[in-house]
């Protein structure tokens, strides 16, 4: 695409814009070449078990891209593959309507769209053990400490960033906390959007940058939930 405009490009002649979001037709082979590398995978080591994709969404672009290009790859329903998209900007009325007008917009309005995951798992006891967790997703940006703890817990073995990936596990482990002691148990499966990992192997693909998590750790001191020790400020590494 062209460049912005008053913004030189980095490598002049030789850089790639792509539309915000990933909602661009340049995105069309990048998620296909995804959808064909997850197949081989799950064809080579998941021994026949159902798997469930699951990735964070801002327009949720990527994940209706990738859940095309798999349904497309996987018409003969040789292998049990569903995606399932967290939102991080927006609702899930924002998320399923996005996705749809970009099907309808491909022509691919045939093939569904994503199972879009709840913030809270459809469990009373879930909720009467965390009164305190709020049946909506986390506002885009806006510091908040479930975001930090997850971001915190992973980071010695899985660096997240705090505004797409933190968020969307922080959600993800709600559900897995209710679910767990069913995964990964191989044989015949059903796939339960109510329930989405149950009795299934869960493949994460991460969506999202990592160079904006100090400014996003500045945030989070600014609100006074950490200090100002625990950011590693630009150029002082």
């Amino acid at each position: 695409g062209e460049p912005p405009l008053a913004i030189e490009p980095p490598v002049p002649g030789e850089s790639l814009y792509v539309p915000q979001g990933g909602a661009s037709g340049t995105a069309l082979a990048g998620t296909r070449r995804l959808a064909e590398e997850v197949i081989s995978f799950w064809k080579d080591r998941g021994q026949g078990r159902p798997l469930t994709i699951c990735l964070p969404g801002g327009t949720c672009s990527t994940a209706v891209l990738l859940h095309n290009a798999i349904t497309g790859m996987n018409s003969k329903k040789e292998l049990d593959i569903q995606v399932v998209v967290i939102p991080c900007v927006g609702d899930e009325f924002y998320a399923n309507r996005q996705m749809t007008a970009l099907n309808a917009e491909l022509g691919s309005s045939n093939n569904g769209i994503p199972t879009v995951l709840p913030p809270i798992p459809d469990d009373p006891a879930f909720t009467k053990k965390n009164p305190n967790i709020k049946n909506q997703y986390f506002s885009f940006g806006e510091p908040h400490p479930a975001i930090l703890d997850t971001y915190n817990s992973m980071k010695d073995e899985l660096v997240l960033d705090l505004l797409y990936g933190a968020p969307s596990w922080t959600i993800l482990l709600r559900h897995l906390n209710v679910q767990g002691k069913s995964q990964n148990k191989g044989g015949e499966s059903s796939f339960d959007p109510i329930v989405p990992f149950d009795g299934r192997s869960i493949m994460y693909i991460h969506s999202g940058g990592l160079e904006g998590i100090n400014t996003q750790l500045l945030r989070y001191k600014y609100k006074g939930l950490i200090e100002l020790d625990d950011i590693q400020l630009p150029g002082t590494a």
